[in-house]
């Protein structure tokens, strides 16, 4: 339908920044409008080479315009370019810094460095992102949660006095309460803040219910846990705005895009760089729009089939994609739904049957029959390139319009009219007073409902209503002395049995004896996991027929092992 639309997914991990706007969360769509997605995951596995590098890192330059430098020795058989990505970790202070590469410049041939070519990369100073794994000393008090979304950072509803962030003394992982109202997932990420700002970046890992710290707990109180919590922190080395930084580690980053469909991976994307460049990951997803014009899919060969780019990604410039809180192992828990769709009409676009905008072209809706010919030419010929749309399409090929729409000619089904409401019926008149100076007529009992069923329709029924109801709904079939017996034990006790069947089979008796007669029926309960019971029922007439006394034939047992393992396997 025109209002269909895609699952959008989140990928893990992954944001975009911008100077303007800061992080916002990187969430692409599915390849085709409709629900045919609804089933899919996205994951997303980081990658890391550890590379040789010379001297320190340094910038220079005013705030807001310099650049970042250091020398890396690149080994044979690895490149290293712009739209790289290079993760940088301090000897001191737990720093963690993420570069990314805006030019690569080989600075001579292989002999040059013993461990590779020795290469100068340079980065943009405003773009590099400056983190911290040591916590601050106190940890301070947080004052609010907000959730990373496509639009930037939201915050989360939280009364601040149940807001705790703490590490757990067993694991050793963060936890953060936060409102279990608030839909989030493993993969998402928080930030939390205090009253000066910024405090740290929260990646979910689990979610628990509850929060172990509170007593009691919170009323819809769950608890994240982290283990990679990152914390704000600045280039404080050197004097600004020029400073140096000694590096422990330099890692060259890409990343693994893999998608799940149930318990299947569909498709998996290598080594994708996170910037445009040779290897970009926006370069592997579908670049086909939503309501394109008609015609055959673009399925390039080397591109997804389920996930499309998402716009920013494409755009000019895009922006700067990060890894924050990637996870290294492809787990099955980290991989991540669709987002909620909040839109009251379903995905597809056929929520409301309209049949004039589904089968027939807007144009030529209310065109009565005189004039269709002419307004139709009028579009082909004349109105540029255009063509004709839904049944329509088929108008200039008479024939073919002919087979498709054999019963275009017909006179149209009348709408349907709904008969008006009958008046209500008038209440009967309130009885009279009774005039009790004479004799009246004793009440009338009300006509026994089952008293034309025959003895086996009865012990049929009181089976059915015993496996389906309950002693109370199968007792009418009872005669008034087994109901009696009823107020002290239970039908299943009665029929000696431990639970109700799940089938049952009644045997007729081979005449059909009349009225004051005795009658003997049997019948067989049927268990799947159970050998058989039968019973033997003694049937008295009394205005119709009930069951004066029930005697077991079989005993309750459970079946063998074998029988009992072959009931259990899947129905054929």
């Amino acid at each position: 339908g025109a209002t269909a639309r895609p699952n959008r997914f989140p990928i893990p991990g992954l944001v975009a920044w911008t100077a303007g706007s800061g992080f916002n969360a990187v969430v692409a769509p599915a390849a085709w409008v409709g629900r045919w997605s609804d089933g899919l995951r996205v994951g997303t596995q980081l990658r890391a080479m550890p590379l040789p590098f010379q001297g320190p890192l340094a910038w220079a330059g005013l705030p807001g315009a310099g650049f970042v430098s250091l020398t890396l020795e690149v080994p044979t058989g690895v490149s290293v370019a712009a739209g790289d990505m290079l993760r940088v970790r301090s000897q001191t202070g737990g720093k963690v810094i993420l570069l990314p590469v805006a030019s690569a410049t080989r600075l001579g041939p292989a002999a040059t460095a013993t461990r590779g070519v020795p290469t100068r990369v340079e980065a943009s100073l405003p773009a590099m992102q400056a983190f911290s794994t040591a916590s601050p000393e106190p940890v301070p008090v947080p004052q609010g949660v907000e959730r990373l979304e496509a639009s930037g950072w939201e915050a989360l509803v939280l009364d601040p006095g149940t807001l705790f962030l703490e590490q757990n003394g067993v694991t050793g992982n963060w936890e953060l309460a936060v409102p279990g109202t608030a839909g989030l997932q493993a993969g998402d990420l928080l930030r939390v803040t205090t009253a000066v700002g910024s405090l740290a970046l929260f990646p979910v890992e689990a979610l628990i219910l509850g929060y172990a710290e509170m007593s009691p707990p919170g009323p819809g109180l769950w608890t994240a846990s982290s283990a990679h919590v990152l914390w704000a922190s600045a280039l404080d080395d050197g004097s600004p705005p020029d400073g140096e930084l000694e590096m422990a580690q330099v890692e060259l980053l890409r990343f693994d895009l893999a998608i799940r469909e149930g318990d299947d991976t569909v498709e998996v994307w290598p080594e994708l760089r996170f910037n445009p460049g040779p290897g970009y990951w926006a370069d592997v997803l579908s670049p086909q729009p939503d309501h394109g014009p008609a015609g055959p899919p673009d399925l390039a060969p080397g591109r997804s089939l389920r996930l499309r780019a998402p716009s920013p990604a494409a755009g000019a410039p895009p922006p700067i994609f990060l890894p924050l809180a990637m996870p290294e192992i492809l787990d099955e828990d980290r991989f991540v739904s669709a987002l909620p769709d909040g839109e009251p009409a379903g995905k597809d676009g056929l929520d409301v049957f309209d049949p004039v905008s589904l089968f027939l072209d807007a144009r030529l809706a209310r065109t009565g029959v005189r004039d269709l010919l002419n307004e139709a030419d009028h579009l082909v010929q004349f109105a540029g390139d255009t063509r004709l749309l839904a049944l329509h399409s088929l108008l200039p090929v008479e024939e073919v319009a002919l087979v498709a729409i054999p019963d275009l000619a017909h006179r149209p089904w009348p709408a349907f009219v709904a008969p008006p409401e009958l008046p209500p019926l008038p209440l009967p008149p309130e009885p009279g007073p009774v005039d009790w100076s004479r004799f009246q007529d004793c009440p009338e009992p009300p006509p026994d409902a089952y008293a034309e069923l025959s003895p086996a329709e009865v012990v049929a029924l009181f089976y059915g209503a015993f496996q389906r109801q309950g002693d109370a709904a199968a007792a009418v079939f009872l005669t008034a002395e087994l109901q009696d017996q009823l107020a002290t034990t239970t039908l299943a006790a009665l029929l000696q049995v431990e639970r109700r069947p799940d089938s049952f089979r009644v045997d007729a008796p081979a005449c059909a004896p009349g009225p004051g007669i005795p009658v003997t029926v049997r019948g067989t309960l049927h268990f799947v996991d159970e050998a058989d019971v039968s019973h033997s029922f003694t049937m008295a007439y009394l205005g119709g027929w009930r069951i004066a006394a029930i005697e077991p034939l079989t005993a309750w047992q459970q079946a063998p092992d074998s029988l009992r393992a072959l009931a259990a396997l899947p129905a054929l």
